[in-house]
C-alpha cells in the first residue's frame, strides 16, 4: 500500500493518524519539515533544552525548522517527535541517565529519567537529553569536534529518516567531569569573549555526556584541620624525620593546608568520621589526603607500611637535612598504610551507616596497589596516576599494572589524572596512549572520571581533546585510528592532507621528545612550564611543514564549513608559532640589552589573541595565567628607548633600623649585597645565604637600591619608573624623596603583588649624574621582594598642556559634571566626579554600569558628552586617559562626531581600547572636522563595571 500523509491532531496527549506502512519515520523530506516536536504541557528544563537541541541540529543539517509544540496544540504533520514525559514508552529505567530512542512509522519517542534542574549545570540526570544526543550521533551523524558552531558537524542532507526500532541508552559512568576554570575571564583580552568561551565549552562537555550525576566532586579532605586541631591535637598531623609535627618546610613554603596527616592515629580517624556524621546532608565519607605525599614517620605509621627496609627513615632524615624536597621518596610505597586507613575509616563509619560509600585517593607515594589489605567496592578510589607527558609504552604498561592491582584489591575506581594539563597551547597528540589506557580501565572497574583539567586548546589540540571527550560515549572502545578517521570528517575533501598534518605533528613529538626531556625537570613537575621548553619539539622545520600542510589542505577543501574549520585550526598553529617566538625572545631578554625584542614579540602574541579571542580557538585565560608565572607582561607598554635599571643591591633589616639610619638617602655599604629583580629574594643567592646562616628564609623589611645615570634626553623628558611587580609593602624613594607608598593589598586588590605599576618622577627630581633609587619592601609570609624588572621610561609622547584643550573641564577639575552631559541609552548607569584614586588634589570621572538589558543588542550603552568648537578642515588629536576596575566586562569607547553627514569617516570616528584592569591607559585618535563643532562621547557599552577617566583632551595638531 502506498504511503499516505496523515493529519495529526495533538490534543491532551492523544493522537489520531491515518494508516500508513513504512519501515522508517520521516522528519524532513526534500528540505521541508514533515514532523513536529512535542513537549509535555509543563516541560522540565532538561526536556525543553532537549527539544531546542534537536531542532537546532536538524536545522543545521537540512535547513528545515521543526516546529516545537506543547501538549494540547494541534498540527498537521506526518511524524510526531515526542520528548520526555510526552513520549509513550515503558519507563522501567535502569542505570545512570537512562533513556530510550523508540521509532515507529508515525512517532519518534525520545525520553529518559530526568532531574528537575538546569541541564547546563551538568548535575542530576538528563536521560531525555542524552536520548536526543544518541539519536543525533547515530542517526544523523552529528559530531561535536570542538565547542561552537564551527566545531559542530551535521552532515548536509535534504532528507531525515529514522529506522523503525527501539534502543535503550545510558551513560556508563556514575560521575564524569573535565574541570574548567571559568573564573579566568579577567585574563582574557575581552572578558565577554571569555564568558562565551566557557559557556560553549560547558555545553560541549554536556553533549559528550559529562554529567556529575552521582556527586563525587570531593577534594582534599583535611585542608582546614591544622587551624582546627594543631593546638589541641598535634598527634593528628605528620611527624617529620626531624621530629616536628609541622607542614613540610621544603614543600610549597610549608603551607598548613598541605600538611599530611598521621593516618593511623585512632583519634584522627574518629574525628574524620565524626565530621562526616555531623553533616546536615551526609554524602560520601571523604578521606582524600591533602595535596601532598604521605610523610609521617611515627612508629604506628611505619609499622602499618609492613616494610622490610629498616634504613629508610634514616635516609629520609639525611635527605631532609640536606634540603632535598623529595626526601619522602626514601620512605618507599605507603600504600599499605593508606589502605589500612581507608578500611579503618570505613569500619568506623559503618557503625553509623553500613551502606555508606567512601572516597579516597591513589596518589603521590601511595599509588602502588596494596599487597596485603583487601578492600571493597564501597570504596571509590580516585586514581591519579604518576604519569605525565611524554607518553610511551612503558608508561601505558605501568598504568595498566597499577589499575589492575587496585581493581583486584577490590575497590571501585575513578580515573583522576593530571596529564590532560599537558601541552599548554601546542598540538600534543597523546590520544592513542590515552585511548589504550581508558579502554583498559573501562573493562576493569571504572565508575567515574575527573580529568584535571580541560586546557581548551581546541584549535591546536582538537584531535586529542575530541578523542578524550568522545571516549566516554560515542567512541568508547574504538581504536585511535578509528577515532582519527571520525575526527577527519570535519575537513571534508581536505581530510587526507589533514591526516598527514596530524601524523606529522605526532612524529615530531616522537622524534624530538628526548631533547625535550633532557631540558626539563622531574616528571609531572613541568606541565605548567611546557611552553618554555616547547621549542625542543616544535622546531622551525616542524612548524614550517605543518604550516605548509595546512595551506595545502585549505586549497583542497571544497566546502565552506571545511574551510572554516581549517581556518580555525590555523589559529591554533599561529598562536603556537607566536608563543615560540615570544619564548625565544624571553630567553634573549634574560641577556642584557634584549628587553625590547621580547616586548615586541609579546605584543604580537597578545595582539593576535585579542584580534581572534571571540572565535574561541583557545582558552586564552589559561594561557595567560600560565605564561604570567614566567613572562613579565609589563614590557608590553615599553618603548624602544626605555631601559632596564640594573645593578641592584639589597640589605636585610630585621631590626627595622633603616628608616632612622637614612637608608633612603645613604649610599650602599658593606651590608648591601647584589640582588636581581627577576625573582623573589628567598630564591636568590642573597636570600639563600641568609637562610643558610639563620636556618630559615628571611621575612621582614629589606631595602633595595640601584643607581641611575640619566641621559640628556631623559633629563629633558617627563619620566617614570615602571615596576614589573613588587611582592609586599613597597615604599619608593628617588634621591631621598618619597615617590610612592604602596602597601599590599594596593587599593584592596589582592592580586596587586603580581601586577605592574608606574610611578611618575616629578619634575626636577631626576638630576644629572648619579641618582639613587631605593625601595623599602616589607613582608612577613610567603615569598617577597621586587620580582619583576624595573625600567626608567618616558611617561608618554609629548602632548600639549591641558590648557590647550577644545574641551572644557577636560580634567574634571571643577569636581562636578558641569560641562558634560549625561546620556543613559541602555542599562543602568551612575556618573559622578570623584577624588582621584592615585593623585591627591585631583579629580576623575567615575562611570559605572550597574546593570544590563539582555533584550537589547547593545546590552549596555551609557555616556557623557560635550560639544567642542573646531575649525573645519584642520586636523585634531584626541586623548583620553583611563583605567577600569576589577570585574569590568564592558567596552571602553570614545565617539567623535564632526561630520556634515552621518556614517563613519575622517570626521566621524569611533575609538576603542582594551581594558586592562587597574592599569592606566590612553585612548588616542585623530579627526578632520567638516563642521564647526565636534561632539565627544565618552562611552561604556556591552557590559558592567567601573571606568575611571582623569584626562580628556581635544587639540589642534600644528603643522
Amino acid at each position: 500500500m502506498g504511503k499516505k500523509i496523515c493529519l495529526a491532531l495533538l490534543a491532551a496527549m492523544s493522537m489520531a493518524f491515518m494508516e500508513r506502512t513504512a519501515a522508517s519515520a520521516e522528519l524532513v523530506r526534500n528540505g521541508s519539515a514533515v514532523a513536529a516536536i512535542v513537549l509535555p504541557a509543563e516541560p522540565l528544563p532538561v526536556e525543553a533544552f532537549a527539544a531546542q537541541e534537536l531542532a537546532r541540529h536538524v536545522q543545521w543539517a537540512t535547513g528545515a525548522e521543526l516546529p516545537v509544540l506543547v501538549s494540547g496544540q494541534a498540527v498537521a504533520v506526518e511524524t510526531l517527535v515526542r520528548i520526555g514525559r510526552a513520549a509513550q514508552v515503558e519507563r522501567n529505567w535502569q542505570g545512570v541517565n537512562p533513556g530510550i530512542v523508540k521509532v515507529t512509522a508515525a512517532t519518534v519517542d525520545l525520553a529518559g529519567r530526568d532531574s528537575d534542574g538546569e541541564p547546563l549545570r551538568r548535575t542530576g540526570e538528563a536521560g531525555t537529553l542524552f536520548a536526543v544526543y544518541d539519536m543525533l550521533n547515530h542517526d544523523l551523524g552529528v559530531r561535536w569536534f570542538w565547542p561552537g558552531t564551527s566545531g559542530t558537524y551535521a552532515p548536509k542532507t535534504v532528507n531525515v529518516t529514522l529506522p523503525v526500532g527501539e534502543r535503550r541508552v545510558n551513560t556508563a559512568l556514575r560521575f564524569a567531569t573535565w574541570r574548567i576554570n571559568s573564573t579566568r575571564t579577567k585574563t582574557w583580552p575581552d572578558p565577554e569573549s571569555g564568558k562565551k568561551f566557557y559557556t560553549e565549552e560547558n555545553l560541549w562537555l554536556l553533549r559528550h555526556r559529562f554529567m556529575m550525576t552521582d556527586n563525587m566532586a570531593y577534594g582534599h579532605a583535611f585542608t582546614g584541620y591544622w587551624n582546627r586541631f594543631h593546638a589541641s591535637n598535634p598527634e593528628y598531623f605528620n611527624l617529620l624525620p626531624d621530629g616536628q609535627r609541622v607542614s613540610d618546610p621544603l614543600y610549597r613554603i610549608n603551607r598548613n593546608d598541605l600538611i599530611s596527616m598521621c593516618v593511623t592515629e585512632p583519634g584522627f580517624i574518629r574525628q574524620v568520621v565524626a565530621d562526616w556524621a555531623g553533616q546536615e546532608k551526609r554524602g560520601k565519607l571523604n578521606v582524600n589526603e591533602n595535596d601532598t605525599a604521605g610523610k609521617c614517620v611515627c612508629p604506628r605509621c611505619l609499622a602499618a607500611d609492613e616494610s622490610d627496609d629498616h634504613e629508610r627513615v634514616e635516609r629520609a632524615r639525611r635527605e631532609q637535612a640536606a634540603k632535598n624536597p623529595l626526601w619522602y621518596q626514601e620512605l618507599g610505597s605507603l600504600s599499605e598504610r593508606y589502605a589500612k586507613f581507608y578500611l579503618a575509616a570505613q569500619q568506623e563509619a559503618d557503625k553509623i551507616d553500613p551502606t555508606h560509600e567512601l572516597i579516597g585517593c591513589i596518589y603521590a607515594n601511595y599509588y602502588e596497589p596494596p599487597r596485603t589489605v583487601k578492600l571493597n567496592r564501597r570504596m571509590i578510589m580516585r586514581f591519579c596516576p604518576p604519569i605525565m607527558f611524554p607518553w610511551n609504552q612503558e608508561k601505558v604498561g605501568m598504568f595498566k599494572r597499577l589499575w589492575q592491582g587496585w581493581h583486584e584489591a577490590g575497590v571501585s575506581l575513578m580515573l583522576r589524572p593530571n596529564f590532560t594539563l599537558d601541552g599548554h597551547g601546542f598540538p600534543l597528540l597523546y590520544y592513542p596512549e590515552f585511548l589504550d589506557c581508558f579502554a583498559f580501565a573501562a573493562q576493569h572497574g571504572l565508575v567515574a572520571v575527573d580529568f584535571d583539567s580541560l586546557t581548551g586548546m581546541f584549535a591546536a589540540n582538537g584531535l586529542t581533546l575530541y578523542a578524550i571527550a568522545s571516549s566516554l560515549n560515542l567512541n568508547g572502545g574504538r581504536s585511535a585510528a578509528e577515532v582519527t578517521e571520525d575526527f577527519l570528517q570535519a575537513f571534508g575533501t581536505a581530510a587526507p592532507i589533514m591526516r598527514e598534518y596530524y601524523a606529522h605533528l605526532r612524529q615530531a613529538i616522537e622524534n624530538n621528545v628526548m631533547t625535550f626531556e633532557d631540558n626539563r625537570s622531574l616528571e609531572g613537575g613541568n606541565w605548567a612550564n611546557f611552553f618554555m621548553q616547547a621549542h625542543h619539539i616544535y622546531t622551525p622545520a616542524v612548524m614550517e611543514r605543518a604550516d605548509s600542510l595546512l595551506r595545502q589542505a585549505r586549497a583542497a577543501a571544497t566546502e565552506d564549513d571545511s574551510r572554516a574549520r581549517l581556518d580555525f585550526v590555523a589559529l591554533g598553529l599561529q598562536d603556537s608559532r607566536l608563543m615560540l617566538a615570544a619564548q625565544q625572545a624571553f630567553q634573549e631578554y634574560q641577556k642584557p640589552g634584549k628587553a625590547m625584542a621580547y616586548a615586541k614579540a609579546l605584543r604580537e602574541l597578545d595582539h593576535f589573541r585579542a584580534a581572534h579571542a571571540a572565535k574561541g580557538y583557545a582558552d586564552i585565560g589559561f594561557l595567560v595565567s600560565m605564561e604570567n608565572r614566567h613572562w613579565p607582561r609589563h614590557f608590553l607598554h615599553l618603548e624602544d628607548d626605555d631601559r632596564e635599571i640594573t645593578g641592584w643591591k639589597i640589605c636585610f633589616d630585621p631590626e627595622k633600623q633603616g628608616d632612622a639610619a637614612g637608608y633612603a638617602e645613604a649610599a650602599a655599604g658593606a651590608d648591601w649585597v647584589p640582588i636581581g629583580t627577576d625573582s623573589h629574594w628567598e630564591k636568590q643567592p642573597a636570600g639563600l645565604a641568609w637562610e643558610e646562616k639563620h636556618g630559615k628564609p628571611y621575612k621582614g623589611v629589606a631595602w633595595y637600591a640601584a643607581e641611575i645615570a640619566p641621559t640628556a634626553a631623559e633629563l629633558t623628558s617627563p619620566m617614570q619608573l615602571c615596576f614589573g611587580a613588587v611582592d609586599g609593602n613597597a615604599v619608593i624613594y628617588l634621591n631621598g624623596r618619597l615617590l610612592l607608598d604602596r602597601p599590599y593589598p594596593w587599593q584592596g586588590d589582592t592580586d596587586s603583588w603580581k601586577k605592574p605599576f608606574a610611578v611618575p618622577i616629578p619634575d626636577g627630581v631626576l638630576k644629572s649624574g648619579v641618582n639613587r633609587l631605593v625601595v623599602r619592601v616589607e613582608k612577613h609570609i610567603a615569598v617577597s621582594g621586587i620580582w619583576r624588572s624595573v625600567f626608567l621610561a618616558k611617561r608618554r609622547a609629548s602632548t600639549p598642556a591641558m590648557s590647550e584643550n577644545c574641551l572644557e573641564d577636560g580634567d574634571f577639575g571643577s569636581g562636578a559634571l558641569k560641562q558634560w552631559r549625561i546620556s543613559r541609552m541602555v542599562g543602568q548607569f551612575d556618573f559622578r566626579v570623584v577624588a582621584h584614586p592615585d593623585q591627591a588634589g585631583r579629580y576623575a570621572l567615575r562611570m559605572a554600569c550597574t546593570g544590563i538589558d539582555e533584550t537589547h543588542s547593545m546590552k549596555a550603552w551609557g555616556r557623557v558628552w560635550q560639544a567642542a568648537p573646531v575649525t573645519p578642515g584642520r586636523k585634531y588629536a584626541f586623548r583620553m586617559r583611563f583605567r577600569t576596575e576589577e570585574g569590568f566586562t564592558g567596552r571602553v569607547e570614545a565617539w567623535l562626531r564632526s561630520g556634515a553627514e552621518g556614517g563613519l569617516s575622517a570626521a566621524n570616528v569611533n575609538l576603542g581600547a582594551l581594558a586592562l584592569n587597574s592599569e592606566w591607559r590612553e585612548l588616542t585618535g585623530t579627526i578632520i572636522p567638516e563642521i564647526d563643532t565636534c561632539r565627544v562621547h565618552l562611552t561604556i557599552t556591552r557590559g558592567v563595571g567601573v571606568l575611571l577617566i582623569d584626562e580628556v583632551q581635544l587639540y589642534e595638531v600644528k603643522p
